[in-house]
């Protein structure tokens, strides 16, 4: 199971509120913040896994690849968005992915597709076939195994921008798909392991 982690929730402690009234407020600010509605990657049955093994454990997702390209789909669909993702590599040196506006009954969408040891990349995915669009600088990409490193998409109509360890490593601009589903790639064999964890999928 994922840990709790409301994005712009409003927290504070019940023994604080002076009266019945301030807890009613508080739950209320609770359930109808925005972020309260969107930020339910923590809910298993949200999630759809597409070959190869994911587990989800703590605040965690543990993925081993199944001899091709595994998905893990999150299954509300986005247009503009922020999504957030800190990741490693723990097993051999195969790539894996964050995948957004994806459609899956296409096994098609846009891809930022990263190596242990080189950088990121942004990918136009078609089925099997990947196409290589733009590569980012590797130089804010902490390589190696066992390595954190932290990944944000934000897009803006046909503009996406992307961070890597709070640095901005490029911008891109493509029309070909307008919505679609977000979610993570690990290819290769089972000897592939790696991790993830979200940190913040936001729709704008």
């Amino acid at each position: 199971m994922f840990a709790q982690f409301c994005q712009g929730v409003i927290h504070v402690p019940f023994l604080l509120a002076k009266n019945y009234f301030h807890i009613i407020i508080i739950i209320l600010l609770s359930l109808f913040s925005p972020a309260s509605s969107q930020n339910h990657w923590n809910d298993n049955d949200a999630w759809v896994a597409k070959g190869g093994c994911w587990e989800l454990k703590d605040s965690f997702i543990y993925a081993r690849g199944y001899w091709r390209s595994c998905k893990f789909i999150y299954q509300p669909t986005y247009r503009d968005f922020v999504y957030k993702v800190r990741l490693a590599k723990v097993e051999e040196t195969g790539a894996y992915s964050l995948l957004f506006r994806y459609n899956d009954e296409k096994d098609q969408g846009y891809e930022i597709l990263v190596y242990p040891y080189s950088g990121v990349n942004f990918s136009i995915l078609r089925g099997t076939q990947n196409e290589l669009v733009r590569q980012g600088n590797s130089e804010h990409w902490r390589q190696g195994m066992n390595v954190w490193n932290t990944v944000r998409i934000e897009s803006f109509g046909s503009v996406f921008v992307v961070d890597v360890n709070d640095e901005r490593v490029f911008s891109y601009s493509d029309n070909k798909f307008s919505r679609g589903k977000l979610g993570l790639t690990i290819g290769g064999d089972p000897r592939q392991k790696a991790m993830f964890e979200i940190l913040e999928i936001t729709e704008k």
